[in-house]
């Protein structure tokens, strides 16, 4: 609604002015924390770069693959790689044509062949620890259900959060 509202220059101009802040924000301690566990990658769904600033700082001089959700086709390699991948699921603040906000753009996102074999491979593949982000969520649970509803067995999956409720 607010693109439709605002036109689209100003759209991407309010949401740029808005989270840019991020660009010079304090690296929160925790992705530093989350570098030192070595994982094989990190999945974001945050348009900032913080998580890649966190790696500049927190493993010092180690190479990185960078991707976004509507390129990761071409990225599936990092799979393989010995070093470690961030995704951004939803974009990069500096790529507005990266940017996934509506349910619209995650339909066509989900058609995308490749984006979901990345998806599958991870959890299917990889012990995934969510972090920052409610179970509730659509952008983590609804993938789960999904292989769920598939009988796809993904192994453990874990969450870290301050919820008591099962």
């Amino acid at each position: 609604m607010l693109r439709q509202s605002l036109g689209d220059a100003t759209y991407s101009f309010t949401i740029r002015t808005l989270f840019s802040v991020a660009d010079k924000a304090t690296i929160p301690p925790t992705y530093d924390k989350l570098w030192k566990l070595q994982p094989r990658g990190i999945i974001s769904l945050n348009l900032d770069r913080l998580v890649a600033r966190s790696h500049a700082t927190a493993v010092r001089d180690a190479m990185l693959n960078e991707t976004v959700g509507k390129r990761i086709s071409t990225s599936l390699h990092f799979l393989k790689s010995p070093k470690p991948f961030i995704a951004y699921l939803h974009g990069l603040l500096d790529e507005k044509d990266t940017w996934i906000f509506t349910h619209d753009d995650l339909s066509k996102l989900m058609k995308v062949a490749g984006y979901r074999d990345f998806l599958v491979t991870c959890f299917a593949s990889r012990t995934v620890v969510f972090v920052g982000i409610s179970a509730d969520d659509f952008a983590a649970g609804g993938h789960l259900a999904r292989l769920s509803e598939k009988k796809i067995d993904t192994g453990p999956h874990f969450w870290i959060t301050d919820r008591k409720d099962s």
